[in-house]
């Protein structure tokens, strides 16, 4: 699904779509990265959080503490469910609220946003070379 190139995905940052090529060998095509689209409409905040894009987009505030739970424990806590429910809820709103920013100011997102996220999605993962002190 994720590899399908008709079907979008919104990520948030790049180090999502890298965190899934490292962990599992996963190569998203047609993904958009929120952090780029939220610099066409904010050039001074490059790199914005999560928690600060809701923020300036809907005026909410979320708690973001559960992030910091261990999320290898199960069951997970319903807590953490709904962070993580959240998180994805979230990601979409902002989507359709920079779509629904960009015909407004006249700005084609799409046709910007497909060629950084070819440049993006094509940077593989790179594991680092470990050098084995023995062989030194």
């Amino acid at each position: 699904m994720l590899e399908d190139i008709s079907k979008l995905k919104v990520f948030y940052s790049l180090c999502d779509i890298q965190s899934l090529q490292r962990d599992f060998r996963i190569f998203p095509v047609s993904a958009m990265n929120m952090q780029e689209v939220y610099a066409q409409f904010h050039p001074s905040q490059k790199e914005v959080s999560f928690s600060n894009m809701i923020k300036c987009f809907f005026d909410i505030e979320l708690d973001k503490i559960v992030r910091l739970a261990d999320w290898r424990i199960r069951p997970l806590h319903r807590d953490m469910i709904q962070y993580a429910s959240n998180d994805t809820h979230f990601l979409l709103r902002c989507w359709d609220h920079a779509k629904e920013l960009a015909v407004r100011s006249n700005f084609d997102l799409v046709s910007f946003q497909f060629p950084q996220s070819i440049k993006q999605v094509g940077k593989l993962y790179m594991f680092p070379k470990i050098r084995n002190p023995s062989c030194v």
